[in-house]
């Protein structure tokens, strides 16, 4: 019941940090039956690049250690000998097949996990080592069940196949005892091949279903309540208190460069009253207009007042504000595509100051 409360408490996604520690400790949704798939479709896949020579090679290993054990071919059988012989006679295919297998099954188990490399899941643990603990988790009663059911469906299901082909082939069997040996052979060995084909088919089909269960029961099991969801919070930005304390700094800051910088700027380019940046150009010295404050909100109100009160002229421009912002930051200069804009502005605000301190006529 408590367990049933848990799942339903997971309500939140999981966070980056928890995916990454979760990979870090090696539990990622993987199915154990991808592997066996993978293996038996390597299998198959191999014999038919090798061809018959290798099916051939290893009868024909077994039929000289019968003959050899029997003495047939006038030569004394020891063990060595006829364990040598066969080995150099089956030794080649079946050792090619083994490794192709191995290479599936390490292929299924990269794609599934998809390269992830977990130290913390190679470090020594004593709950690894404690037989009491194996035990009760390998015989509990609700995973014994489950694994008992699962495996009882599968070889009822591979069952039900073979048994099905075994059946449709049966009254061409019946007449196999009047046939010539090679045409026995081929029977057979397409038979064979059709119920090992029919099983490869049925386990994939079960290896992906598996593999959709335990990704579904992963991902359930990465969600987080809202406890676990606040302490990873915490955890990773700090804690509520800390996080205000943080934007309070950086406002104090930021307020402070807006009363150094704006009453020293040319002009303020502004939204007209959500954004205000201040842009400050010294020929000579800079090799560009460069942004020397900024603010949105009240700080664009803040910006505005104090450049009312030192006189720094304030122009209207919606779209280079907007684009200012984004694109630039305090204290670097404006990027080359925004040169023409600035220019404008900076040379409608040096005309309107040329004007103010022209000297008046007198007639």
């Amino acid at each position: 019941m408590a367990e049933d409360s848990s799942k339903e408490d997971k309500v939140f996604d999981p966070s980056p940090q928890r995916v990454e520690e979760y990979r870090r400790q090696g539990r990622v949704a993987q199915s154990r039956d991808v592997g066996s798939a993978a293996q038996l479709a390597m299998a198959l896949l191999a014999f038919s690049m090798l061809g018959m020579p290798a099916l051939g090679a290893m009868l024909e290993g077994t039929r000289w250690a019968i003959q050899h054990a029997a003495g047939g071919d006038g030569i004394p059988p020891t063990t060595a000998s006829t364990f040598v012989a066969m080995f150099k006679t089956m030794g080649p295919p079946v050792i090619q097949i083994s490794l192709l297998m191995a290479l599936a099954a390490s292929a299924a188990g990269f794609a599934q996990t998809r390269f992830n490399w977990a130290p913390e899941a190679l470090g020594f643990k004593l709950d690894r080592i404690n037989p009491i603990q194996r035990l009760s988790d390998t015989f509990s009663p609700k995973k014994f069940a489950s694994r008992a059911l699962l495996a009882t469906a599968k070889l009822t299901l591979a069952g039900l196949v073979i048994g099905g082909i075994f059946m449709a082939d049966l009254p061409a069997m019946r007449g196999l005892a009047a046939a010539p040996l090679g045409t026995a052979e081929r029977f057979l060995r397409t038979n064979l091949w059709e119920m090992l084909l029919a099983t490869t088919l049925v386990l994939t089909i079960l290896a992906v279903v598996d593999y959709i269960y335990q990704k579904n029961q992963y991902d359930q099991q990465l969600k987080m309540t809202r406890e676990e969801f606040v302490r990873d919070m915490e955890q990773t930005e700090g804690k509520p208190a800390y996080k205000q304390r943080r934007r309070q700094m950086h406002r104090e800051l930021s307020m402070n460069r807006i009363l150094k910088e704006v009453p020293t700027a040319d002009v303020i380019v502004t939204n007209p009253t959500h954004l205000a940046i201040a842009l400050q150009y010294r020929p000579g010295k800079d090799k560009a207009p460069r942004v020397t404050a900024r603010g949105a909100d009240d700080l664009a109100l803040h910006i505005r007042r104090l450049a009312r009160r030192h006189g720094v002229p304030i122009i209207e421009q919606r779209a280079l504000a907007r684009t200012l912002w984004r694109r630039c930051k305090v204290g670097r200069p404006v990027p080359d595509t925004l040169f023409q804009e600035v220019a404008r502005v900076l040379a409608r605000v040096y005309r309107a100051r040329s004007q103010r301190l022209r000297p008046t006529r007198r007639g």
